[in-house]
């Protein structure tokens, strides 16, 4: 999507709502396993970042066991495994290199506006996939994933009361009342061409109405906002584990995504009273 029709179409969105965006990640899975945090890598990674413009700070983060729940008994499955993160000082950039995906993942961060994160942030969140990628060989992968967290604010009590009522909600026989809390989720699969090929995706929505509690990533504040909870996440087939995707094909998934998502954010803002 082009910047003048991103702002095109955020502008009736933002003009009356005010959004934080705490999460932006794009990702790729694969086998990334021999790519370790050994010293070696360390060096050259961290000087990779820096030629392409980013100061990140290298560090070793454990991979978390595979939790199998069974009835009667929780299971963990795997070893934890050593990886390698680098991070921005402030916390709004995180580079995860894990054995099975790679992470690029931004947070807003508290001086940063909705409008111009989706202009500015999102294109360098795409360059920097690109450096990452290629920091790993250019090792192609077997899925791809495109992942937003949103809050959005009320501007008037109970103003998403009626995005449920009005499309979803159920009439407790006519009682009289209002929603105070409601949460909604989907997972519609449509079909997206990438490199030609199509391919399909999972596009996944949940919203969730009501106080919502959350925690400032770059700061650690606690927040307590009243307001609209929108997790989006849009991304290939498990089931489809052939290596794949290289780094044109994950910019044009990414972009593409992303053009689902703005279109699902103004049907959901074109409902809001």
């Amino acid at each position: 999507m082009k910047e003048y029709d991103t702002m095109k179409l955020l502008y009736p969105i933002t003009r009356r709502f005010t959004m934080q965006v705490l999460t932006y990640r794009l990702s790729i899975f694969g086998d990334f396993k021999h790519f370790a945090p050994t010293p070696e890598n360390t060096i050259a990674w961290t000087q990779g970042f820096k030629d392409a413009g980013y100061e990140l700070i290298p560090s070793v983060i454990q991979s978390p066991q595979a939790v199998i729940a069974v009835p009667f008994l929780t299971v963990q499955q795997g070893t934890v495994e050593k990886r390698m993160q680098f991070s921005s000082t402030d916390g709004s950039i995180i580079v995860r290199f894990l054995s099975e995906r790679m992470d690029i993942e931004f947070t807003q961060g508290v001086s940063v506006q909705f409008d111009k994160y989706f202009v500015d942030s999102i294109p360098n969140a795409r360059s920097l996939f690109s450096v990452a990628l290629n920091l790993l060989k250019n090792t192609k992968g077997t899925r791809l994933a495109y992942f937003t967290d949103i809050l959005i604010e009320e501007h008037k009590p109970n103003c998403f009361a009626s995005l449920y009522s009005d499309n979803a909600g159920i009439s407790l026989n006519n009682y009289e009342g209002e929603y105070i809390e409601w949460s909604h989720r989907f997972n519609k699969r449509i079909t997206l061409d990438i490199s030609q090929n199509k391919e399909t995706i999972n596009t996944i929505l949940q919203l969730e109405s009501g106080t919502l509690q959350t925690i400032m990533p770059t700061t650690g504040a606690q927040q307590v906002i009243k307001g609209l909870h929108v997790a989006t996440d849009i991304n290939t087939l498990a089931e489809t584990a052939m290596e794949r995707f290289d780094n044109n094909d994950a910019l044009e998934f990414f972009t593409k995504a992303q053009e689902v998502f703005l279109d699902m954010l103004s049907q959901i803002m074109s409902k809001t009273v």
